[in-house]
């Protein structure tokens, strides 16, 4: 039996993201939930996954995961404000880098990593001479990445740490992460509920 392509519940929440947003600095006025299903445009990338292998198909998303989901500067100085000047944060699951870019030209000296090979490969690309901040790694073992730093912050945002399914998992990560932290250093850690639209 093939994998199920996540494509149709990946559209779906593209487009509820745009309409409804993270935040209140994240919305598209006047748009339906329907007419940006139409604009991201299901039956497109449901016939670029069928017939991938998972990791594919994820390398398919992470090309285009910029456009659907772009920074918002609020993220970016929420983030700044958790470390001193120059001081360092790790943005655990940074699926293009995206937020490790933009943290690098604020003056923070960031780093990222994320399980998927696609979004790590898209984010090196993008990072070019600093590809170097960001790597390949799974949250559970977040004590292996980069593992010579500690960092002033740490930061799981978005849909990244409901991917931690068990609850041995969630404890490696909470314990991997604390100990990766600096004296009085922050874990942010964002947990997005699905929304009611009724």
């Amino acid at each position: 039996m093939g994998l199920r392509s996540p494509i149709p519940e990946f559209v779906e929440h593209a487009a509820r993201d745009a309409v409804f947003g993270h935040s209140a600095d994240h919305h598209l006025d006047g748009k339906t939930l329907e007419s940006v299903r139409a604009e991201v445009d299901a039956d497109h990338f449901a016939g670029t996954f069928n017939g991938m292998n998972e990791s594919a198909s994820w390398w398919t998303v992470a090309a285009v995961w910029d456009q659907l989901f772009p920074l918002r500067q609020a993220r970016v100085n929420m983030c700044a404000s958790l470390v001193p000047r120059g001081g360092a944060l790790l943005d655990a699951g940074c699926g293009t880098g995206s937020l490790v870019r933009a943290l690098l030209q604020a003056g923070v000296d960031a780093f990222g990593f994320d399980l998927d090979p696609g979004f790590v490969e898209q984010a090196k690309l993008a990072l070019k001479t600093n590809s170097d901040r960001v790597s390949q790694g799974d949250l559970a073992a977040i004590e292996t990445v980069f593992p010579v730093k500690v960092f002033d912050a740490i930061v799981c945002l978005g849909q990244t740490f409901p991917h931690l399914l068990t609850d041995s998992d969630i404890a490696s990560f909470l314990e991997g992460a604390s100990r990766r932290l600096k004296p009085g250093g922050a874990l942010v850690l964002q947990v997005v509920a699905a929304r009611d639209d009724r």
